[in-house]
């Protein structure tokens, strides 16, 4: 995830061990300067990739059958194969499951993550 200054949005960013890489947003999503969002991103093999705000919109998602299984690929968080930058700002915390989420499993992340910062004080 990273916030593009130019186009003033956030996008959700996939890298592949070839170097190429996927940019995926929504055009019109706001995001302002110096605010916390609890964001949930979907990487999925099975090419459904999404990102959702705290609010419940969905600011990108991946055309159906566009993404390459990148199954047996390692995954990299911060940077591609190449060495792109591709993170931008804090991470708050991280985590990983084994299945692509549904989207319960999105509003509880949420929640999960706006308790967690709540409970460093920061307003989401």
């Amino acid at each position: 995830m990273t916030f593009n200054p130019t186009g003033q949005r956030l996008e959700l960013r996939v890298g592949w061990p070839d170097g190429s890489q996927g940019i995926y947003y929504q055009s019109g999503m706001s995001i302002i300067a110096n605010k916390w969002y609890v964001a949930c991103g979907v990487i999925s093999p099975n090419r459904n990739h999404k990102l959702t705000l705290s609010d419940g919109t969905a600011i990108a998602a991946s055309p159906a059958g566009y993404l390459a299984n990148v199954a047996g690929s390692p995954l990299m968080l911060g940077a591609s194969a190449a060495g792109s930058s591709m993170l931008k700002g804090d991470i708050g915390f991280f985590g990983a499951w084994g299945n692509e989420f549904t989207a319960g499993d999105i509003t509880n992340a949420i929640a999960l993550g706006t308790s967690i910062m709540t409970s460093r004080g920061q307003t989401v």
